[in-house]
Order: C-alpha cells, then sequence, then structure tokens
C-alpha cells in the first residue's frame, strides 16, 4: 500500500513537468454468465483480464488499475513540454520513454527543461 501511495506522489510530481493523460473505462465487455468470477477487468487494448485491485503495465505505456465495474489508466511515459522550438519529443513504444531530437537530426538530443530526472 505505501509503493501504491508513493507511486501516486511521484506521478503527481511528474505531471507538473510533463504532459500526461489518464482515463476510466467502463467495463461492459462481459455478459452475465460468460464468467464465474466478474470482478475483473479486461484490457480492451490487448484483451489481458485483471483481478479487481490489480495494477499492471498495459501494451499502450499506460498504467492501470482494476476497480469493480471499471478500470482506470494513466500515462506511464511522461511526454516534455519544455525543450526548444527546433526540437521534438517522440515516444519510444518499447521503453515507454520519450526522446527527445532536432527535428532535422535525429542523431541529436536536445536538453529538456524542467524534466523530472535530468
Amino acid at each position: 500500500m505505501m509503493k501504491l501511495l508513493l507511486g501516486i506522489a511521484v506521478l503527481f510530481l511528474a505531471a507538473q513537468l510533463s504532459e500526461s493523460a489518464c482515463f476510466v473505462q467502463t467495463q461492459s465487455t462481459i455478459a452475465p454468465g460468460e464468467c464465474e468470477d466478474c470482478n475483473v477487468c479486461i484490457d480492451e487494448t490487448d484483451g489481458s483480464v485483471h483481478e479487481v485491485g490489480e495494477s499492471w503495465n498495459a501494451t499502450n505505456c499506460m498504467v492501470c488499475s482494476c476497480r469493480i465495474g471499471s478500470y482506470g489508466c494513466c500515462d506511464r511515459a511522461f511526454k516534455p513540454i519544455s525543450f526548444r522550438e527546433d526540437c521534438v519529443a517522440v515516444l519510444d513504444h518499447e521503453t515507454c520513454v520519450y526522446r527527445v531530437h532536432l527535428k532535422d537530426d535525429p542523431s541529436i538530443e536536445c536538453p529538456t527543461y524542467g524534466s523530472v530526472g535530468k
């Protein structure tokens, strides 16, 4: 429980220095009689099944948590919002980390200002 609270606090701090998004998905994909214990969530991005109270890293670079009747997800890849105009932030879907580089030359990384961990 303490790890969860610490994780939420870190997410709030990171969100102030970057752009992020969250959503809540109502579960309507399980029909009555389709399962014995319907207190589960089905991740609509990959079809994985999760127990109520469980959190998981979704395949779309989001962290999700299951509640009765719904699940909520937030970006786990925080997009930097403060960098030079001649640079662009590109999400690496394998690592779920944004890489900021020159628009005209992806081999040259750009500094970010006010980013977490920099």
